[in-house]
């Protein structure tokens, strides 16, 4: 996926390091900065709010996914032909 960049949001480093504090204070917080280092994106600057939304909703979605991987693996066993063995007669099978 590619992603495009709006001129404002480019910063090199050079400039970054000798004008951090006015990125802070002004642009940071109406868009994120994408820090490039020879012309080639390096970091993105961000809240530390919008950092913790992304990182929260990241989770979230790995959770989502695990869910559904094991959602999965319940469906493909209710349909699956293979011997269909109860609680009680693998107790028995295995001195339980």
């Amino acid at each position: 996926m590619a992603i495009t960049f709006d001129k404002k949001q480019i910063v090199s480093t050079t400039e970054l390091i000798s004008s951090f504090g006015e990125y802070l204070e002004r642009d940071l917080y109406d868009h994120d900065i994408f820090i490039f280092n020879r012309n080639t994106p390096e970091a993105v600057l961000v809240t530390y709010e919008r950092y913790e939304q992304m990182k929260n909703q990241l989770e979230e979605l790995r959770d989502l996914l695990e869910h559904v991987a094991i959602y999965g693996i319940v469906e493909q066993r209710k349909t699956s032909l293979e011997k269909k063995i109860s609680l009680e007669e693998l107790k028995k099978e295995y001195g339980l």
